[in-house]
């Protein structure tokens, strides 16, 4: 798949055992991720060793892959639970994982988590196959031609999570300067007052490359703050037209540890009396 680094298909759970070990590095690596999508992903499906899922509030598809998960198939309906288990492992130990038709096996040698192998038809942050990234991402844009491409260091990453959060808002506006349709920021902000538009706080990030196909004068659109959670490392975010429509389609690039990261999202360009 172009500008993906993970294929599987969606055959359901295995109905053999299967079985892999992962050193102390690749342990650390998978529970960080665990950790970081806990609050926002119910279920962790993982085909062929790649997740691709929805998130809880539907605006994000998160993919990524796991080497180690390869040749195993299995879905966990309760991250955080998972979470709270796996912390107590010892973090200097391999874990061997161990997953047949009803449950998978965690262990360091000492502790053991018995988790349920779930049904993939109940499990409410279902797999994405190929070939529904294909018909939802791939067949509307041409991913040599972004919109917009900019990669944010990881502090920053850092600061958009944080801002969004202590202004207690989910949305990021993206906007072109007054005057100028090819230099934009992102704005992040809360009202002070339902009533008040003018009262609020607002935190601005200037965008440093220009935007490589101008803005639409008096044009903006909106992105959900959920892909700023991965920030241990750098991100590039790649913003795509959806040919002549006013869809604009996200495509970010991150990692976790030696994790590559890919979300996707989905959003509207507007005009400003909108």
């Amino acid at each position: 798949m172009k500008n993906e680094q993970y294929s599987a298909d969606k055959n359901g759970v295995l109905s053999v055992s299967a079985k892999t070990v992962l050193t102390k590095e690749q342990f650390k690596e998978f529970y960080s991720f665990l950790n970081i999508i806990k609050q926002h992903f119910n279920d962790l499906c993982i085909v062929k060793g790649v997740f691709r899922s929805r998130s809880n509030d539907r605006s994000t598809i998160v993919e990524t892959g796991f080497s180690y998960f390869e040749n195993l198939d299995f879905c966990i309906d309760d991250i955080k639970l998972l979470v709270k288990m796996l912390s107590t492992f010892d973090k200097k130990s391999d874990i061997t994982v161990t997953t047949n038709e009803k449950n998978i096996i965690f262990t360091d040698g000492f502790k053991r988590a018995h988790v349920a192998n779930a049904n993939l038809e109940f499990i409410h942050n279902k797999f994405f196959s190929d070939e529904e990234m294909y018909e939802r991402i791939f067949n509307n844009i041409d991913v040599d031609k972004p919109f917009i491409k900019e990669t944010l260091p990881k502090a920053i990453v850092y600061n958009i999570n944080k801002m969004t959060r202590d202004l207690y808002t989910n949305e990021i506006l993206i906007k072109h300067k007054e005057n100028y349709l090819n230099k934009g920021y992102l704005l992040m902000y809360n009202k002070k007052g339902i009533y008040d538009i003018c009262n609020v706080d607002e935190y601005i990030i200037e965008l440093k490359k220009e935007f490589l196909t101008p803005m639409n004068v008096n044009h903006h659109f909106w992105v959900v703050s959920l892909p700023f959670i991965f920030n241990k490392a750098d991100m590039t975010f790649n913003y795509y037209i959806e040919g002549d429509r006013p869809i604009i389609n996200t495509i970010c690039n991150t990692s976790v540890d030696s994790l590559l990261i890919n979300i996707y999202g989905r959003s509207s360009l507007i005009e400003e009396s909108e």
